[in-house]
Protein backbone atom coordinates (compact mmCIF):
# COMPACT_ATOMS: atom_id res chain seq x y z
CA UNK A 1 0.00 0.00 0.00
CA UNK A 2 1.37 3.36 -0.97
CA UNK A 3 0.81 6.24 1.40
CA UNK A 4 0.51 9.88 0.04
CA UNK A 5 1.88 12.75 2.56
CA UNK A 6 0.69 15.86 1.90
CA UNK A 7 2.68 18.79 3.45
CA UNK A 8 0.96 22.26 4.31
CA UNK A 9 2.79 24.97 2.46
CA UNK A 10 4.00 26.95 5.21
CA UNK A 11 2.49 30.43 5.64
CA UNK A 12 4.08 32.99 3.36
CA UNK A 13 4.36 36.07 5.98
CA UNK A 14 2.72 39.36 5.93
CA UNK A 15 2.02 40.68 2.71
CA UNK A 16 2.46 43.90 3.38
CA UNK A 17 0.69 46.82 2.01
CA UNK A 18 2.21 47.08 -1.15
CA UNK A 19 1.69 43.87 -2.31
CA UNK A 20 -1.48 43.75 -0.69
CA UNK A 21 -2.36 46.77 -2.89
CA UNK A 22 -1.02 45.27 -6.01
CA UNK A 23 -2.97 41.69 -5.44
CA UNK A 24 -6.68 43.80 -5.16
CA UNK A 25 -6.19 46.18 -7.49
CA UNK A 26 -3.39 45.44 -10.49
CA UNK A 27 -2.17 48.67 -10.04
CA UNK A 28 1.65 49.72 -8.99
CA UNK A 29 2.30 52.50 -6.87
CA UNK A 30 6.43 53.76 -6.27
CA UNK A 31 7.12 55.38 -3.61
CA UNK A 32 10.31 57.66 -2.97
CA UNK A 33 11.60 54.77 -0.59
CA UNK A 34 10.14 51.84 0.90
CA UNK A 35 8.29 49.97 -1.75
CA UNK A 36 8.34 46.22 -1.70
CA UNK A 37 5.61 45.11 -3.81
CA UNK A 38 6.19 42.60 -7.07
CA UNK A 39 7.04 46.02 -9.49
CA UNK A 40 10.69 46.79 -10.28
CA UNK A 41 11.03 50.45 -9.36
CA UNK A 42 9.98 51.67 -13.05
CA UNK A 43 7.43 49.18 -14.60
CA UNK A 44 3.95 49.88 -13.86
CA UNK A 45 2.39 47.27 -15.84
CA UNK A 46 1.59 44.70 -12.99
CA UNK A 47 1.06 41.66 -15.27
CA UNK A 48 4.57 42.03 -16.67
CA UNK A 49 5.57 40.80 -12.91
CA UNK A 50 3.11 37.88 -12.48
CA UNK A 51 5.20 35.44 -10.58
CA UNK A 52 5.24 31.99 -8.73
CA UNK A 53 5.70 34.12 -5.70
CA UNK A 54 2.53 36.42 -6.78
CA UNK A 55 0.72 33.17 -7.54
CA UNK A 56 1.44 31.48 -4.02
CA UNK A 57 1.13 34.71 -2.29
CA UNK A 58 -2.55 34.80 -3.30
CA UNK A 59 -3.29 31.04 -2.60
CA UNK A 60 -2.04 32.06 0.85
CA UNK A 61 -3.92 35.48 1.29
CA UNK A 62 -6.88 34.71 -1.05
CA UNK A 63 -10.03 33.89 1.84
CA UNK A 64 -8.25 37.18 3.60
CA UNK A 65 -8.64 39.46 0.64
CA UNK A 66 -11.48 38.27 -0.43
CA UNK A 67 -13.19 38.49 3.11
CA UNK A 68 -11.77 42.33 3.07
CA UNK A 69 -13.14 42.62 -0.43
CA UNK A 70 -16.79 42.01 0.57
CA UNK A 71 -16.59 43.20 4.51
CA UNK A 72 -16.76 46.99 2.63
CA UNK A 73 -14.40 48.10 5.33
CA UNK A 74 -11.62 50.58 4.89
CA UNK A 75 -8.11 48.70 4.33
CA UNK A 76 -6.57 50.28 7.21
CA UNK A 77 -8.59 49.13 9.76
CA UNK A 78 -8.69 45.66 9.08
CA UNK A 79 -5.05 45.51 8.72
CA UNK A 80 -2.26 45.96 11.42
CA UNK A 81 0.34 47.07 8.95
CA UNK A 82 1.17 51.02 8.29
CA UNK A 83 -0.50 51.92 5.15
CA UNK A 84 0.30 54.45 3.30
CA UNK A 85 -1.96 57.24 2.27
CA UNK A 86 -1.98 56.96 -1.10
CA UNK A 87 -2.80 53.14 -1.57
CA UNK A 88 -6.24 53.83 0.92
CA UNK A 89 -8.72 51.44 -0.53
CA UNK A 90 -12.45 50.03 0.52
CA UNK A 91 -13.52 46.57 -0.44
CA UNK A 92 -16.53 45.55 -2.46
CA UNK A 93 -18.15 42.53 -3.27
CA UNK A 94 -19.01 43.98 -6.67
CA UNK A 95 -15.29 44.18 -7.97
CA UNK A 96 -12.93 40.96 -8.57
CA UNK A 97 -9.60 41.64 -6.79
CA UNK A 98 -7.06 41.51 -9.95
CA UNK A 99 -5.47 38.58 -8.57
CA UNK A 100 -8.70 36.68 -8.71
CA UNK A 101 -8.77 37.30 -12.31
CA UNK A 102 -5.16 36.19 -12.87
CA UNK A 103 -4.99 33.30 -10.81
CA UNK A 104 -8.85 31.72 -9.54
CA UNK A 105 -10.24 29.98 -12.85
CA UNK A 106 -14.11 30.68 -12.38
CA UNK A 107 -14.73 34.16 -12.04
CA UNK A 108 -18.52 33.70 -11.74
CA UNK A 109 -18.05 31.48 -8.50
CA UNK A 110 -15.27 34.00 -6.89
CA UNK A 111 -18.18 36.45 -7.24
CA UNK A 112 -20.75 34.38 -5.77
CA UNK A 113 -18.53 33.57 -3.55
CA UNK A 114 -17.74 37.54 -2.50
CA UNK A 115 -21.79 38.24 -1.98
CA UNK A 116 -22.11 35.38 0.27
CA UNK A 117 -19.52 36.81 2.39
CA UNK A 118 -20.64 40.50 2.14
CA UNK A 119 -24.18 39.22 3.45
CA UNK A 120 -23.57 40.02 7.31
CA UNK A 121 -21.51 43.51 6.09
CA UNK A 122 -25.05 44.45 4.54
CA UNK A 123 -25.27 47.61 7.01
CA UNK A 124 -22.14 49.05 5.65
CA UNK A 125 -23.62 48.83 2.14
CA UNK A 126 -27.09 50.35 3.26
CA UNK A 127 -25.12 53.05 5.50
CA UNK A 128 -23.23 54.28 1.85
CA UNK A 129 -26.54 54.54 0.30
CA UNK A 130 -27.76 56.88 2.92
CA UNK A 131 -24.90 58.60 2.31
CA UNK A 132 -25.17 58.71 -1.15
CA UNK A 133 -28.79 60.08 -1.06
CA UNK A 134 -27.80 63.05 1.54
CA UNK A 135 -25.06 64.10 -0.87
CA UNK A 136 -27.93 63.83 -3.74
CA UNK A 137 -29.70 66.09 -1.76
CA UNK A 138 -27.50 68.41 -0.80
CA UNK A 139 -26.47 68.35 -4.39
CA UNK A 140 -30.23 69.38 -5.17
CA UNK A 141 -30.33 72.27 -2.75
CA UNK A 142 -27.42 73.90 -4.18
CA UNK A 143 -29.05 73.69 -7.38
CA UNK A 144 -31.83 75.45 -5.91
CA UNK A 145 -30.17 77.78 -3.75
CA UNK A 146 -27.10 78.90 -6.22
CA UNK A 147 -26.44 82.37 -3.67
CA UNK A 148 -25.55 79.79 -0.89
CA UNK A 149 -22.21 78.89 -2.72
CA UNK A 150 -19.87 76.77 -1.67
CA UNK A 151 -18.19 73.88 -3.58
CA UNK A 152 -19.54 73.52 -7.39
CA UNK A 153 -21.81 76.61 -7.06
CA UNK A 154 -21.49 77.28 -10.54
CA UNK A 155 -24.67 76.13 -12.45
CA UNK A 156 -22.73 72.96 -14.86
CA UNK A 157 -20.62 72.08 -11.74
CA UNK A 158 -23.80 72.10 -9.79
CA UNK A 159 -25.45 69.56 -12.70
CA UNK A 160 -22.19 67.48 -12.73
CA UNK A 161 -22.28 67.06 -9.34
CA UNK A 162 -25.55 66.08 -8.79
CA UNK A 163 -25.79 63.54 -11.60
CA UNK A 164 -22.36 62.13 -9.85
CA UNK A 165 -24.52 61.21 -6.73
CA UNK A 166 -27.55 60.30 -8.64
CA UNK A 167 -24.97 57.70 -10.15
CA UNK A 168 -23.61 56.52 -6.47
CA UNK A 169 -27.34 56.34 -5.18
CA UNK A 170 -28.06 53.73 -8.36
CA UNK A 171 -24.61 52.33 -7.80
CA UNK A 172 -25.71 51.28 -3.94
CA UNK A 173 -29.11 50.61 -4.57
CA UNK A 174 -27.77 48.13 -7.09
CA UNK A 175 -25.40 46.63 -4.59
CA UNK A 176 -27.80 45.98 -2.19
CA UNK A 177 -30.49 44.40 -4.64
CA UNK A 178 -27.44 41.88 -5.53
CA UNK A 179 -27.26 41.04 -1.74
CA UNK A 180 -30.50 40.75 -0.69
CA UNK A 181 -30.95 38.20 -3.64
CA UNK A 182 -28.17 36.00 -2.90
Amino acid sequence: MTTITRRKREARGELGPYRRHELLTGEIYYPAFGYTGYGDGTGTDLAAFICEDMRLDWEANRTELLWFCASHERRAKLFADEEPWWLALRGSFAVLPWASEQFDSDPDAVRHELRTMARPHRAAYAADLTEAQEWAKYCREVIAHPERGGQGSDPQSSQDMLQEALAAVERCKKLLSELDAT
